[in-house]
């Protein structure tokens, strides 16, 4: 209950959406800080370049005036550009020796020489002062001061912090705004899953969670819990299915043990011999003993996981094998058992080889006990890049289409009556192995008989799949 729990307290914010998007904010505010530190600093510094070349052409232009004009040509310079072509934001000037005024906007000279920026009144009629880059030069007894206003470095500056700040709000609230939708998206399809959840923890194997068109990883994690679902309630239908079979199957037996030992203790009684009766008894044993461990042994081949007891080995070479082991009780019924000429002659093939060997008696065991005399057997193997097709084929009565599938399942037979001998559990057992290799097992109609088709994963399909 403390994962349910959990869920029921989350809050949007809490959601991974919305905490992720909540770090893209913070780090995009910082990158925002940063850039905007730097694009500030070359902004101030391309512009105060431009304001100091164009002071620098225009010093360079009086100081040609006042070598060509003398000092009398330089004050006029100064005067007509104060009076007639004065343009917002210059200051200028022109001292004598002594520091007085000649000509210009300054009112006084500034401190140093060179370049430098200081708050100065435009002129004197300003009654405030505002911030100037000024360059003062020396020409021969005369100071020539020349410069402009750092108004439009300041409008620049401001403008831009403005903007950066503007732009970095919206762009953080409309990031945080989409982690918070999405997050609570995310916490409705969560919420959505506890509810299917709980009516499964009541009882409600059918129950399923939604999968939507966003394909995220809630609905992988939905398709994916959907699919061990699935799986869960196959097993529990068919655990249904095999407890009222088992049961049935194993009753017999014992039953049958039961009146073979009455038999056997009236025969004492009478003093006759009870040989015959408790090798019938022993006979049925036997026969509970073989069913109890087939299941087990399906059990064990389910609940196996992992791929250590894989080898490679040459599948044909294996088939070989068991169809010499098999072919005594094929000649038995008057059938044939071989290996198609249309098999490959070598083909390696990565898995557990005991287990196919149990799959290949099993196969062939079952064909022979349902199979007429005269059936011919055949089984092939050939690759199918990237599968490997391992085929039985028989030529006998066959199963039919609808019966196909059901006879896969454990304890399920042709015969519903149980009249004949058989547990039911060969091609239960082909099955278990076959998933536990990921392989296919398709039966198809041979026309006449039976054709059952079972493809195998390559070796790279199942390294993949077991470094998952």
């Amino acid at each position: 209950m403390s994962g349910i729990q959990s869920v029921r307290r989350a809050d949007v914010r809490s959601g991974l959406a919305f905490k992720n998007s909540l770090r893209v904010a913070c780090a995009f505010v910082l990158m925002i800080v940063v850039a905007g530190v730097v694009l500030v600093l070359a902004v101030t510094n391309t512009l105060e370049g431009e304001l100091r070349a164009q002071t620098e052409e225009e010093i360079v232009l009086l100081e040609q005036i006042y070598r060509s004009e003398g000092q009398s040509g330089l004050v006029n310079a100064i005067r007509n550009l104060t009076e007639h072509a004065l343009p917002i934001g210059h200051a200028s000037g022109v001292f004598d020796s002594g520091g007085i005024r000649l000509a210009g906007t300054l009112p006084s000279v500034p401190p140093a020489i060179g370049w430098q920026k200081v708050q100065v009144s435009y002129s004197e009629a300003a009654a405030t002062t505002q911030g100037f880059y000024l360059k003062r030069v020396s020409l021969d007894d005369l100071t020539l001061v020349i410069g402009r206003s750092s108004r439009i470095i300041d409008a620049a500056r401001w403008w831009l912090l403005f903007w950066l700040i503007f732009l970095g709000t919206a762009i953080t609230a409309g990031t945080l705004l989409l982690g918070y939708f999405a997050s609570r998206k995310s916490l409705q399809k969560l919420r959505a899953m506890e509810s299917v959840m709980q009516n499964i923890s009541r009882g409600d194997i059918s129950a399923r969670l939604a999968v939507s068109s966003d394909h995220d990883q809630i609905d992988r994690i939905s398709a994916e819990v959907n699919w061990h679902l699935d799986r869960l309630a196959r097993l529990m239908e068919g655990m249904q299915s095999t407890a009222s079979s088992i049961a049935h199957d194993i009753k017999t037996p014992l039953s049958n043990t039961q009146i073979c030992l009455n038999q056997a203790l009236e025969k004492i009684d009478k003093h006759r011999a009870p040989r015959e009766d408790i090798e019938a008894a022993l006979g049925e044993v036997q026969r509970l003993n073989a069913i109890i461990e087939t299941v087990l042994r399906i059990s064990r081949i389910e609940a196996s996981a992992g791929t250590s007891s894989y080898q490679d080995f040459d599948l044909p070479t294996l088939i070989r094998d068991m169809i010499d082991f098999m072919e005594p009780l094929a000649e038995l019924a008057d059938q044939n058992i071989r290996l198609s000429s249309k098999s490959d002659a070598q083909l390696l093939m990565h898995a557990d080889p005991g287990m196919i060997k149990q799959l290949l008696v099993n196969l062939l065991g079952n064909a022979i006990e349902h199979c007429p005399p005269g059936t011919s057997i055949v089984v092939e193997c050939h690759q199918e890049n990237p599968e490997i097709v391992l085929c039985v084929v028989d030529n006998g009565l066959g199963v039919p289409e609808a019966d196909r599938d059901r006879i896969l399942k454990p304890f399920e037979r042709l015969d519903s009556a149980r009249t004949k001998p058989g547990s039911g559990l060969g091609l239960a057992m082909v099955a278990a192995v076959a998933e536990h290799h990921g392989a296919s097992v398709t039966l198809q109609d041979a026309a006449p008989g039976l054709r059952i088709i079972l493809r195998f994963p390559s070796r790279a399909q199942v390294e993949a799949k077991a470094a998952q």
